[in-house]
C-alpha cells in the first residue's frame, strides 16, 4: 500500500476531506448511540432492517478487504502520478470499476440502518459525495490518461459502482474526452 502523495490536487483534498468527515461522523454516531444520546431524526428500526444493517456492514467489510487484496501492490490511498499503476481488471474489478468505494458505501449504509440517527445520515451523504468527486474528478481522468483505450474498453463494459450501471460510451466520444457517464 502507498500513502497519498504531497502533490494532491484540490479535488483530491476535498474528496479526501469529505471521506474523512464521513469517518468522523461514523465514529460520532456510534459514540452517541453507545451513550444512548438521541440525535434527530432518530428513528426506530424494525428487527428485519437491523438484520439487513448487520448484513450490509459485514458485506461491506468483506468487499473492502477483498477488493484491496485483489489490487495487490497496486492498492494505494489517493493517486500517485509518479507510479506505474497497472489497470486492475480481475477479481471484483471484472464486474465493477470501483468495488472498494462501493463496499465503503454499503458498509456505511449498513451502519446508517443500525444507528438510525441524523449524524449517520450526514456521514453517509458526505461519503457518497467524496467518493463521487474522487472517482469522477480524479481517478477516472488519471486512469484514462494512463491507460487510454484499454481503460475506455473496460469502462464501456464494466459498471462504475455496480455491475452494468455507469458504463461509459467514451469510445464514441473519443478516448481523450473526460469520462463522465
Amino acid at each position: 500500500m502507498a500513502l497519498p502523495s504531497r502533490d494532491m490536487s484540490a479535488r483530491e483534498r476535498v474528496a479526501g476531506g469529505l471521506s474523512a468527515a464521513a469517518g468522523v461522523g461514523l465514529c460520532a454516531a456510534t459514540g452517541l448511540a453507545l451513550a444512548h444520546v438521541s440525535v434527530p431524526p432518530q428513528v426506530s428500526v424494525a428487527p428485519p432492517l437491523r438484520f439487513l444493517g448487520r448484513a450490509l456492514v459485514g458485506l461491506g467489510t468483506c468487499g473492502i478487504l477483498g477488493s484491496q487484496l485483489a489490487m495487490r501492490e497496486a492498492w494505494r490511498v489517493g493517486v500517485d502520478r509518479a507510479a506505474c499503476v497497472p489497470l486492475i481488471r480481475h477479481g471484483p474489478y471484472r464486474l465493477v470499476r470501483n468495488p472498494i468505494y462501493t463496499a465503503m458505501v454499503v458498509f456505511m449504509a449498513g451502519n446508517a440502518l443500525l444507528l438510525a440517527n441524523g449524524v449517520m445520515v450526514v456521514a453517509l451523504t458526505l461519503l457518497i459525495a467524496g467518493v463521487e468527486l474522487q472517482v469522477r474528478g480524479v481517478e477516472e481522468p488519471f486512469l484514462l490518461d494512463r491507460h487510454g483505450h484499454d481503460y475506455v474498453r473496460w469502462a464501456e463494459k464494466t459498471g462504475r459502482f455496480a455491475p452494468l450501471l455507469g458504463r461509459c460510451g467514451a469510445r464514441r466520444r473519443g478516448h481523450r474526452q473526460r469520462i463522465g457517464g
